[in-house]
């Protein structure tokens, strides 16, 4: 049976680009590899809108991980 772990990497800018589209997914992953523990492997990830204030507009993205341990 497998155990999943949910992390907020965090915060994402908006530079997709053409230019600088490939220099954010090598940062992305860096930062996904590093919240891996030992016995884990990167299962998905997700960019996240997030709402705030009463108007309920889109403030910014985060970025949620999810880990899998066993299987």
């Amino acid at each position: 049976m497998s155990e999943y772990r949910a992390v907020i990497v965090g915060g994402v800018t908006d530079r997709w680009t053409k230019k600088g589209k490939e220099k954010e997914m090598a940062d992305l992953s860096q930062r996904l590899n590093a919240e891996c523990r030992e016995g884990e492997r990167l299962h998905s990830f997700e960019h996240v809108p997030t709402v705030g204030g009463i108007t309920g507009k889109q403030t910014g993205v985060v970025l949620l991980a999810i880990y899998e341990r066993g299987g």
